[in-house]
């Protein structure tokens, strides 16, 4: 029997464009193609969740997207 693992990273952020998060949401799908990407640009934190299973994560790559993007990233504990 496998089980999986599911890690729910949770961000605030300083998207604020729609346009602006399809294209992060898009290269962090690039890195990791199973994972679910979303945005909460109505929360007051511009929130970013993402959700992968079995570890398939690396926090250092998302931190280079947002760089690239010139946009900031903190991780909300939760």
């Amino acid at each position: 029997m496998s089980t999986t693992m599911t890690t729910i990273s949770v961000y605030k952020t300083s998207v604020e464009s729609e346009t602006d998060a399809k294209s992060i949401e898009k290269l962090i799908s690039n890195e990791f193609p199973s994972s679910t990407i979303s945005f909460d640009l109505d929360d007051c934190d511009n929130v970013l969740r993402i959700e992968t299973q079995n570890g398939n994560f690396n926090e250092e790559i998302i931190k280079q997207i947002f760089k690239q993007k010139n946009h900031i990233l903190e991780i909300l504990p939760f």
